[in-house]
This record gives structure tokens, sequence and C-alpha cells, in this order.
């Protein structure tokens, strides 16, 4: 392929990559012979239940972020001691942030206030480093929630997600 005579202008960022800790992660998810995850971008994760999915996230976003403040915003629920464990596992040192399940009159906060307060931390707070939202599959758009049998509710929950 012949790129000569081809100019492209534009103010890009270098995309800076940091090691996983994990080789073939590392070269699975390099680019022109650099190694290591692209930092300052969104990854999602996906497959079975209990496959390491959780465990993953929290590992890599730890790794990555090496310092500063990491929220994590679980919908199915998590256990604070295994958070800081898979987070000592990854180097991380600093505060890990489980966004709250109520608010302070007692009232469950819903999925979409949880997700979006998680947003909110990692767009205004300059110590938010990463952000994780997790169990995605948990989110139910509330008329899926309160609807009857058989309504149709298909992309409601991909469409609400992409608004938090």
């Amino acid at each position: 392929m012949d790129l000569s005579g081809i100019e492209v202008e534009a103010d890009i960022p270098v995309i800076e990559r940091r090691r996983t800790g994990i080789l073939s992660l590392d070269i699975a998810l390099s680019s022109r012979g650099q190694l290591g995850a692209p930092a300052q971008n969104i990854y999602e994760l996906y497959g079975n239940n209990h496959t390491g999915k959780s465990t993953l996230s929290y590992y890599l976003s730890g790794k990555l972020s090496g310092k500063g403040e990491i929220w994590v915003c679980d919908l199915d629920g998590c256990d604070p001691e295994y958070l800081r464990s898979a987070f000592a596992c990854s180097g991380f040192k600093g505060k890990v942030k489980v966004t709250p399940y109520v608010d302070d009159k007692g009232k469950a906060h819903s999925h979409a206030e949880m997700g979006q307060s998680t947003v909110d931390a990692l767009i205004e707070n300059k110590d938010v480093t990463c952000a994780i939202l997790d169990s995605v599959t948990a989110y139910m758009p509330v008329g899926e929630k309160e609807g009857d049998v058989g309504e149709a509710f298909m992309g409601q929950r991909a469409k609400q997600i992409g608004q938090i």
C-alpha cells in the first residue's frame, strides 16, 4: 500500500500505553510495537456469569491507574474485602469508593442514579482516575421492571446505559 502523498493534519494527542502485567494481554492490545493497554479509554468486558470479569476489571483498573481514586458502581453488590484484595494484587495504592446504594435518608438509589453519580465523579473529580460500572446486565429500565410480560423493550437497556 502506497501512503506517499497523503497528508493528515490534526492535533491528535499521543496515546499513552500502560503495561497490565499480563504479557499476553499487553501483546493483544499492542499497536505499532508498543505493548500495553491504551490509557484513557473505555473498556467493556463481557462473557458468561462467574468467569472473572469483575475481578479482571478491578485488577486492570488498579494496574493502569496505579494510584488516585477509583469509583466502583457494582449494581449487584460487592464485598469490600474482596475489592481490597483484588486491588492489592494489582499494586494499586489509593482509595476505592463504592457508589452508594442508598441516599442520606435511606432511600435506595436507582441503577441509573448510581451509574450517573459514578460518571459524574469521573468527570468532575480530578482525583478519580478510573470508574467501573459493573454488572450492566443487572440494570433494568423502569418500564421493563414494571411492565407486563410480553411488552417490547428491545434496545431500552442499551439506550439508557449509553445516556449515562
